[in-house]
């Protein structure tokens, strides 16, 4: 599977909120995600553009958790955050961390958002309070392959431009790297 994705910085979200709605998307699920990533002491699955990632989220209505271990593949494009992505749910969080660590993998600084989903048809669309970034949201449309790409590529553009956007807000870099480089 391959996940299109687009990133922006929010400028207003109650206007995102409320333009998303007029457009006919529905809310979904509101969230904390815990997002604890993964890497050797050589940096390899950075250095590569891949990531390894174990998410825990809690549905902040439910109190219900899930935990997904991700793998994310290098970027397929310089416009967006497309990548392939596989993931596998796990029940217990510490094993999973504890897995990895024995294999040599440590977990890198954490990426901590709440998260509200909005859904129509194929597009979801994130609105993330990410601890110590900000607000951005996320245009996300899931595809079978490559040849598919394009198509929800071009049509999360026109979207984004719906929503008062240009190509030049987009945002190529993981919540994960704009925290590693904040100053000190």
């Amino acid at each position: 599977m391959i996940e299109v994705e687009l990133k922006i910085f929010v400028k207003n979200i109650t206007r995102l909120e409320e333009q998303l709605l007029k457009k006919g998307f529905t809310e979904g699920n509101s969230l904390k995600e815990s997002d604890y990533y993964l890497d050797d002491e050589s940096g390899s699955i950075r250095n590569h553009d891949q990531a390894l990632r174990i998410r825990c989220s809690q549905d902040l209505s439910s109190g219900v958790i899930t935990n997904t271990i991700t793998y994310k593949g290098p970027k397929l494009d310089t416009i967006s955050m497309t990548r392939k992505e596989l993931e596998i749910h796990t029940d217990n969080l510490e094993t999973a961390i504890e897995i990895f660590s024995s294999l040599g993998y440590k977990t890198i600084y954490p990426v901590i958002k709440q998260r509200e989903y909005f859904n129509k048809d194929k597009i979801t669309v994130c609105i993330d309070q990410v601890e110590h970034l900000g607000n951005f949201f996320e245009l996300e449309i899931i595809v079978e392959n490559e040849l598919e790409k394009n198509a929800a590529l071009e049509q999360l553009l026109e979207l984004l431009e719906e929503l008062g956007y240009q190509k030049k807000d987009i945002i190529t870099k993981s919540y994960l790297s704009m925290l590693q480089n904040l100053p000190n």
